[in-house]
C-alpha cells in the first residue's frame, strides 16, 4: 500500500502532468468479466472479477487493481474490459489521474496470456491483437495521468 501512497504523493506534489486536488470520500466498485458492476468490493463471493476500481472523484483520481488470478495475464476478455474502463476514465471530467496496480500480492502482470496464443483461430487472433493495440493507444494517447504502482518482489511485465 505504501507504493500507492507514493503515487498519490506524486499527484499531490504536481510532479505529474497536472495538479490534482484531494478530499476524503471515495467509491469502491468491482468490474466483472461481463462488463457490469457485479459486486461491492467488500463482498468476496463472486468469481471472475478482473478489476477492482477505487474512485475518488473529489480528489480527482482512481485506482484500478488488476484481479485476474493467478498472474493478471492479458487475454482478449481482460484487454476488452480494460479498454472499456480506460475509455470511461477518459470521458470522466472528475478523474484526472489513474493508478494501475494489482490486487494479487507480489504480482503485477505476467504479460500476454500464452494460452491465448496457443492454436488461436485467425478471427480471435485479430480481435486479440486489435484489443492489445487499442490498450496501448488509449494509455499513451490519454490526457489523463497514469502511474503503474508495481509492488512485487519478483519479476513482472
Amino acid at each position: 500500500m505504501s507504493l500507492i501512497k507514493s503515487a498519490l504523493r506524486i499527484f499531490q506534489s504536481g510532479s505529474a502532468k497536472k495538479q490534482i486536488y484531494f478530499h476524503e470520500s471515495k467509491a469502491i466498485r468491482a468490474f466483472s468479466s461481463c462488463n457490469k458492476l457485479r459486486q461491492d468490493a467488500k463482498d468476496t463471493t463472486a468469481s471472475k472479477i478482473n478489476f477492482y476500481i477505487d474512485e475518488n472523484k473529489e480528489k480527482g483520481y482512481a485506482i484500478l487493481k488488476f484481479n485476474k488470478a493467478p498472474v493478471n495475464s492479458l487475454n482478449l476478455e481482460f484487454l476488452t474490459e480494460l479498454n472499456i474502463q480506460l475509455e470511461k476514465f477518459e470521458e470522466s471530467k472528475e478523474i484526472k489521474g489513474i493508478i494501475l496496480t494489482s490486487n494479487i500480492p507480489n504480482i503485477f502482470s505476467a504479460g500476454l496470456d500464452i494460452l491465448e496464443m496457443y492454436q488461436i483461430k485467425q478471427d480471435r487472433g485479430s480481435q486479440f491483437w486489435t484489443a492489445l493495440q487499442e490498450t496501448w493507444i488509449k494509455l499513451y494517447g490519454s490526457n489523463k495521468i497514469y502511474i503503474a504502482a508495481i509492488n512485487v518482489t519478483k519479476n513482472c511485465l
